[in-house]
């Protein structure tokens, strides 16, 4: 368990600290080895909080697993104890806590302004639906207090680009196999092929292999398993965009679906 040590400010500028800690750069608090990967978010992201403690994590995407940092931090000048956490992992992922015991709870005492790091890799073989990191954060201050929290996981937060896949490659596995595949017909606001492949990259996290015309392609797969994930983009004229995909997991196809109709 590593632990970031904030100053101790005056007790009559505690709303000044907690706008500073709100401050600080996202990149602070990760652990060095996960610093190389991207992350979902250039910000930690807000899961729940009272007076007391405040917990937020940053998604992190190492290639084969997702990683949730969780930063749990104390809010008061003085010491809460007995600090219990305890997650619920999704039905389909199987997560493991890199820091601390390997069990799905565990406890800490966290003195003031101080905040703590946890650190919980998710893998697994098949999507799921509704998937969501769930967790309930119990401690002693005056009287007991609870917090809840549930962290949505995307598709594209379990999908990695495959670089070493180029034309010729997508090429043959488009044409060939058994595919469960998707039309889609999108309307926005973008008009050129080279923002639409900008998207697809970063919105299905996938790898931008070749823009020929006003069509590109881009291939990945499901936490860097066999289930590869493929993609034919065109750009249509009146702010129309034509979307194909083909995975080889039904259930994968149709979340990718529903995932660019609500974000792109």
């Amino acid at each position: 368990m590593s632990k970031t040590k904030s100053p101790s400010p005056p007790a009559s500028h505690t709303s000044a600290h907690l706008s500073l800690l709100d401050s600080v750069p996202a990149s602070i608090g990760l652990p060095d080895d996960l610093k190389q990967y991207p992350c979902a978010t250039t910000e930690n992201q807000n899961l729940c909080s009272d007076s007391g403690l405040r917990v937020c994590c940053r998604k992190v995407y190492s290639p084969s697993e997702l990683i949730v940092v969780l930063f749990l931090t104390n809010q008061k000048s003085n010491q809460l104890l007995n600090v219990t956490t305890q997650l619920e992992m999704p039905a389909n992922l199987e997560g493991t806590l890199v820091e601390g015991s390997p069990g799905r709870q565990w406890k800490d005492d966290i003195s003031g302004f101080t905040t703590i790091r946890r650190v919980v890799k998710l893998t697994g073989r098949q999507p799921g639906v509704n998937m969501s990191l769930r967790g309930q954060v119990a401690y002693s201050d005056t009287t007991q207090q609870k917090l809840f929290f549930s962290l949505t996981i995307h598709i594209n937060d379990l999908l990695r680009p495959m670089p070493s896949i180029g034309t010729d490659e997508f090429g043959r596995h488009w044409s060939s196999g058994s595919w469960h595949d998707k039309k889609l017909k999108i309307m926005t606001a973008m008009q050129k092929p080279e923002d639409l492949m900008e998207k697809i990259k970063h919105r299905l996290n996938l790898h931008a292999i070749q823009i020929i015309g006003k069509e590109g392609i881009a291939a990945g797969s499901f936490l860097q398993t066999n289930v590869l994930f493929l993609v034919h983009g065109k750009a249509l004229a009146g702010g129309h965009v034509e979307l194909w995909i083909k995975t080889g997991n039904s259930l994968l196809t149709e979340l990718a679906g529903r995932h660019c109709q609500s974000t792109f």
